[in-house]
């Protein structure tokens, strides 16, 4: 008897691990499956506001100058925390500039302007280029717009 008692404990027993097996395998695919759901929804908000601002191109009021601008994402331990937007003007007119004003307006989803910055190259002689990053800005940001006016060395 002594026997039989000891191989029922022993299914027994052999049983509730594969249950708590069971469980726990159900327990980490549960939470697996959350995490993959919110990082899939993460990377479809990035793609589509990625593609928000890959759309965006400056506003350009003189020839003398070619202005190419992107945004890059910013994230600390896997979320998005902000965007840096790096300017570069080019003179491309056949004169130097004396100062070049660069103006960044930064808009949230809702089209409202949520801040602006400017900074300014000197003496930009043809063929050269200023590359200016703006960065620290919110992951708010929507979509933005650049404005770069240039000035004649006297």
């Amino acid at each position: 008897m002594s026997s039989l008692f000891t191989k029922t404990k022993l299914m027994v027993l052999v049983i509730a691990i594969l249950v708590v097996s069971n469980i726990l395998t159900y327990y980490n695919y549960n939470n697996l499956s959350l995490e993959y759901s919110s990082l899939k929804a993460d990377y479809e908000l990035l793609k589509q506001n990625y593609s928000n601002l890959q759309s965006v191109k400056g506003v350009f009021e003189d020839k003398r100058l070619k202005v190419t601008s992107e945004a890059i994402p910013e994230f600390y331990n896997g979320k998005l925390t902000g965007y840096t937007v790096r300017v570069t003007v080019v003179n491309v007119g056949n004169e130097p500039l004396e100062k070049v004003y660069i103006w960044l307006f930064i808009f949230n989803k809702d089209n409202k302007l949520i801040r602006d910055d400017y900074d300014y190259a000197f003496d930009l002689y043809m063929g050269e280029s200023y590359t200016r990053d703006f960065w620290g800005i919110s992951d708010e940001m929507a979509s933005y717009k650049v404005i770069a006016l240039p000035g004649v060395r006297r």
